[in-house]
């Protein structure tokens, strides 16, 4: 499968040539030579052991990462996937089976144990791999997997802000694990809204993963063994409100935007460049985004371009050592005062003025269906954000990053969460 090399891999590719050269040691191919090799320039490079707070050696192993990358993609058919855990952005893929590696982590590994020859050990292990899932396949030929399949099972994409009931929160953490399996269990009896397959999935996907559990201990204990489990056991255990979970760039771009610039009584004037863009027929609300100042201040630096990071915490003391994490406490006050003024109603009213100033300011009337469409989504979003906010005296407000696969499966879950948090009807004689 052709893949495309990105960019930042090109450029570390080429510092590292350059480096082996500067070291005298030109003859250094870092995707040809032998690891045992390569080490010896890495080694003159590093001069010591590698400290990942010096540039030039956190250059280095995105080098060595970098080599690991087109080596796999040259006789393996990897491909790289954008993923936001990864330190560096970048995982691999591969067509054949779901296998996922992260080259920065392979070689931070190696680099650190000061043995590049472990990488050769990885390649072996990522071709044993690839031979078992390509022998298990029993159905002749299966699709290919490409770099938008990982991106939408792996990479956290989407962000989702809730509401956690503190106490209900304690329970499911604290409480032995027993008293969670009784209770999801009774849950998914429960579920009637999803179809049978559906529910079997979700059975066996979520009962299954508790159930193997320690029963004796709690669920934050067993954290090293559960991470993930932990944090969806918080959404469906004690939410008790939640936005829909929307792409993270939607938040950052468009959603959060909105929510600053409020409605605005006048519109600055157009230059030659919002004219000429007009003209090439962008969309009035991304123009709309893009030249009306903020009436409210934002973080534009921070998470989402709205939060500073004394707004983000843990809900757990314990969740230090899950990493990355998913599940993060998140103060709204810094927004409190937009959501506080937010009218849906009178933002699109300010959008459509907005549309009215371009045919003044142009003599071009935009097109606004699409336009309407997406700002509809945003502000739906933010009246169901401005419920969590209202709110928040009954709870804590916390973020969620899920990957899209996950975000797909939002309404079964939220059915769960349903049954798992309402009231039960207890029938006597």
């Amino acid at each position: 499968m052709a893949t495309q090399v990105p960019a930042s891999v090109e450029l570390a590719l080429k510092q590292l040539l350059a480096g082996f050269k500067a070291v005298g040691l030109p003859e250094l191919d870092p995707t040809k030579s032998s690891w045992v090799e390569i080490e010896k320039g890495v080694a003159r490079l590093l001069g010591g052991p590698l400290d990942l707070k010096r540039p030039d050696h956190q250059a280095v192993v995105l080098g060595v990462a970098a080599a690991l990358g087109v080596r796999l993609a040259q006789q393996d058919g990897a491909f790289w996937v954008h993923n936001r855990e990864s330190p560096d952005g970048l995982v691999l893929g591969f067509p054949d089976a779901l296998v996922m590696l992260s080259p920065f982590g392979a070689a931070m590994d190696a680099l650190s144990r000061a043995n590049l020859a472990q990488l050769q050990d990885v390649q072996k292990e990522i071709r044993a791999a690839l031979g078992r899932a390509r022998l298990s396949i029993a159905a002749g030929p299966q699709p290919k997997l490409a770099p938008e399949d990982y991106e939408r099972l792996f990479d956290p994409g989407f962000v989702q802000f809730v509401l956690l009931d503190e106490q209900k929160l304690k329970e499911a953490w604290e409480n032995p694990v027993s008293a969670l399996t009784r209770n999801l269990r009774d849950a998914l009896d429960r579920v009637t809204q999803v179809p049978p397959e559906l529910k079997k999935q979700l059975d066996a996907q979520l009962l299954g993963a508790v159930a193997s559990l320690d029963q004796s201990k709690s669920l934050i204990s067993q954290l090293g063994v559960a991470g993930r489990m932990v944090e969806l056991i918080a959404h469906l255990a004690a939410t008790t409100e939640a936005t829909p979970p929307a792409p993270e760039d939607f938040w950052a771009a468009v959603v959060l935007p909105l929510l600053f610039i409020g409605t605005p009584e006048k519109f600055p004037p157009f230059g030659h460049e919002e004219k000429e863009a007009v003209k090439q027929g962008v969309d009035p609300l991304f123009l709309y985004l893009d030249v009306v100042p903020y009436q409210m201040p934002a973080e534009e630096d921070g998470l989402l371009g709205a939060f500073g990071a004394e707004d983000v915490g843990l809900l757990h003391p314990d969740l230090r050592g899950l990493s990355p994490l998913r599940l993060l406490s998140l103060k709204l006050d810094r927004i409190g005062p937009a959501l506080e003024k937010l009218n849906p109603a009178q933002s699109k009213e300010a959008f459509g003025r907005f549309c009215e100033y371009v045919k003044q300011q142009t003599g071009t009337q935009p097109p606004t269906g699409p336009s309407e469409r997406v700002l509809g989504e945003a502000l739906t979003l933010l009246g169901e954000l401005k419920k969590i906010w209202d709110a928040r005296a009954k709870g804590k407000t916390a973020l969620r990053r899920i990957t899209e696969a996950e975000a797909a499966s939002d309404g079964a879950l939220n059915a769960v969460r349903k049954a798992l948090t309402g009231p039960r009807i207890i029938l006597t004689p």
